[in-house]
């Protein structure tokens, strides 16, 4: 796939800006990885999960297994930019760890895991933590129990869970699961190309990535393969999947974790290496197929939590807890990676003109070469997570120009197709309960 390069340019946007303007940082911005306040108790196999909202986030840690392998029902919650941890109401149905979880909306989903340390009692539970109310509530079950399972948010109200040990066979599963929060319902989607166990789960855009893992729950097992599964937007329950991705140059991984990685694609980092913990961090692009390093983990690290949040254009990815030795002690650190997605360059606030309606304008100029602009508005009282992607005449995603929660106001994207072929292209606009399509050509 070739290079793609983007410039966003938000015209009318914040009224007002609270956080530091030092977040806002001008490109080429070098990732780098600190030390948060370490959490207050080691923890194995927890869940992770990040929250962004105006210019706040925090980081969700829940259930797991502490020293002396007593299984946890404490959640714990980071507050990013005080770098502070606070305590939150435990589950309510018990202690559990090997569960996944993520943030969908203003709510914390807790899925599956296990309450024992044999393993052999997968539960198929679904609880929702209500970030605005502080109140536990339940979601269906999942269709089986499950643990070394991988779960991500996708748009305002869906959740793809997948792999995964557990029942009805007691085996490594390759399925693919779809959640609707609407209407509290969970659909078989489709499957995965191999049954995988303990990798990351991600996505960006429409693609789903898998990361790693094994067709078996134990370590010799793992494997270094990327799966790619792009999600069809008139069902969402059909994914065309590939085994094409490039493996993964850290090797073969299991209990690794990541997570979304703005318009970059996705982040990984740490995990296992047949008996050996690891501090390897990469960030792949399923567009360009291509993997990019990152500084390493400050410390050698499988079975934490990891999760990521951005704050304007500023991202940060945390890996919290974990062992970096499975017959010692877990660890309590927390290490953060700072980057700044490249494709934002400048935020202007132009006062508070905000639009009437959504609305995606004719790219200009059109035909173009090599560059044009994209306007569009959005509108409302509240931020919305936003999407722009640029796709060929073959339906492919080359291109996620915006991936975003942004505040109403008009924006406009500077698309660079220096390396691209003439023809034509579509660009799409989703945001909130609106989506739009145009056609843009490029002669050379």
């Amino acid at each position: 796939m070739k290079k793609l390069f983007v410039t966003v340019i938000a015209v009318f946007i914040f009224t007002s800006t609270s956080f530091s303007d030092n977040l806002f940082l001008t490109p080429p911005f070098i990732p780098v990885m600190t030390s948060g306040a370490p959490i207050t108790v080691g923890l194995r196999y927890p869940g992770g999960a990040g929250y962004s909202r105006s210019d706040s986030a925090w980081v969700y840690v829940s259930g797991g297994l502490q020293d002396g392998n007593v299984i946890t029902n404490t959640v714990y919650r980071y507050n990013v930019l005080a770098d502070s941890w606070s305590t939150l109401t435990n589950f309510p149905d018990g202690n559990f760890w090997i569960s996944a979880s993520t943030v969908l909306g203003n709510k914390l989903y807790s899925l599956g895991g296990t309450y024992t340390l044999a393993l052999n009692e997968c539960t198929p539970r679904v609880k929702i933590y209500n970030l605005v109310t502080n109140t536990w509530s339940s979601g269906a079950n999942m269709p089986y129990g499950r643990v070394f399972h991988s779960v991500c948010a996708y748009q305002d109200s869906l959740l793809y869970c997948a792999g995964g040990w557990g029942f009805p066979g007691g085996t490594v599963y390759n399925d693919v699961y779809l959640y609707n929060a609407n209407n509290d319902t969970w659909r078989p989607a489709t499957n995965m190309p191999a049954p995988r166990s303990g990798g990351v789960l991600a996505v960006t855009g429409d693609t789903l990535v898998y990361v790693c893992g094994g067709p078996e729950w134990f370590n010799p097992a793992a494997r270094n393969t990327v799966f790619r599964g792009r999600i069809n937007q008139s069902d969402r329950t059909s994914i065309i999947w590939d085994s094409a991705g490039t493996v993964y140059p850290g090797g073969v991984r299991n209990s690794i974790y990541g997570a979304s990685w703005g318009n970059k694609g996705i982040i990984v980092s740490g995990g296992f290496q047949i008996s050996t913990a690891t501090n390897q961090c990469y960030v792949y692009s399923p567009g360009a197929n291509v993997w990019t390093v990152q500084p390493n983990l400050l410390s050698t690290k499988t079975d934490h939590a990891a999760a990521s949040i951005n704050i304007g254009n500023i991202w940060k990815f945390l890996s919290i807890s974990g062992t970096s030795n499975r017959s010692g002690t877990n660890s309590n650190t927390v290490n953060i990676l700072t980057d700044t997605m490249s494709a934002i360059t400048g935020i202007n606030n132009s006062g508070n003109q905000i639009p009437i309606t959504f609305n995606l304008e004719q790219n200009y100029p059109n035909p173009f070469n090599p560059s044009t602009k994209i306007r569009f508005d959005i509108s409302g009282t509240s931020v919305a997570q936003t999407y722009l992607y640029v796709y060929d005449i073959l339906g492919q995603e080359i291109a996620t120009l915006v991936n975003d929660q942004l505040k109403p106001g008009t924006y406009e994207v500077t698309f660079e197709g220096t390396n691209c072929t003439s023809g034509v292209y579509f660009y799409k606009l989703i945001s909130t309960d609106y989506s739009e399509t145009k056609r843009m050509i490029l002669i050379k």
